[in-house]
């Protein structure tokens, strides 16, 4: 069982019947989880393969949007020592077909249309009663990172915390960061400050109670990261709700502290958004 890992314990279950022939029922664990296979009693062939939950990617599986998730691999037609036809690996290229070296993306949808240019005026509650103004974050650069109480969040949380703190003390001076929290008034300050303490996060928190981010940056979606520079321009967005941007952050962040005009950058990612391909 190549790709579970260590460690492997097997058991028979109770045999299990299907419309097409009597079947035993194995299960496999191992470190990674458990594989439940179900095996024909004739062909000895797995015709159906049954994950359990710690397969799955674990932002899936701790969502509190989503409930009952399983994923189960069928293997209907599977066959063994049979001939297998030459032709059964090439294909006929159609008369009207274009033969590329490389599939090229489209181009990337902007998340917003306020990227590239100055918001309006805006401001977020502080922990102590007090407002955060756009104005105070004149002369710095802004980093807002919109969360609330859910997995991807804190994970974007953490990474973006984990970049700061490796940058020099010079270049992390001349930045701003803020956790800007969309729970509604519901949620007290005590609840938020319990939320951030438990992910061992120390930003700044500050509370979105005017729906700044969707009203005025027109974002819905949460985790987001947005970046302004020293004159409140919109210079980079990340919708991405694994950080996987945590490389490029990095990097642009040390430009930015350096005082570099580079042009805007923008990167989103998510695994509800799919996008169609062109060739070259």
């Amino acid at each position: 069982m190549a790709g579970l890992g260590p460690a492997l314990q097997r058991h028979l279950l109770t045999e299990q019947k299907s419309t097409i022939s009597p079947h035993y029922k194995l299960a496999v664990k191992s470190n990674k989880g458990e594989l439940i296979l179900w095996i024909d009693q004739k062909s000895f062939l797995i015709k159906r393969a049954e994950y359990s939950h710690e397969f799955l990617v674990p932002e899936m599986t701790h969502s509190p949007d989503i409930s009952d998730v399983s994923l189960v691999a069928e293997f209907t037609d599977a066959r063994i020592n049979e001939e297998i036809g030459a032709n059964l690996f090439s294909l006929e290229v159609p008369k009207d077909a274009k033969i590329v070296r490389f599939f090229v993306p489209p181009p990337q949808r902007l998340p917003s249309d306020m990227f590239g240019k100055k918001p309006d005026s805006f401001s977020f509650r502080k922990m102590d009663g007090g407002r955060l103004t756009q104005t105070e974050l004149t002369g710095k650069i802004a980093v807002l990172v919109w969360f609330k109480d859910y997995l991807a969040c804190e994970k974007t949380l953490q990474a973006v915390q984990q970049v700061r703190e490796n940058l020099p003390t010079a270049e992390a001076n001349t930045m701003a960061v803020y956790a800007v929290c969309t729970e509604p008034t519901q949620w007290s300050d005590q609840q938020i400050v319990d939320i951030v303490k438990r992910w061992n996060v120390t930003l700044t928190v500050v509370r979105d109670l005017d729906a700044v981010g969707r009203d005025l940056f027109h974002f819905e979606g949460v985790p987001t990261l947005v970046v302004l520079d020293r004159v409140a321009w919109c210079k980079w967005w990340s919708l991405a709700e694994i950080p996987i941007w945590r490389t490029n952050c990095r990097v642009s962040w040390h430009r930015w502290a350096k005082g570099s005009r580079s042009p805007n950058g923008c990167s989103t990612s998510s695994n509800r958004t799919k996008s169609n391909t062109s060739g070259s």
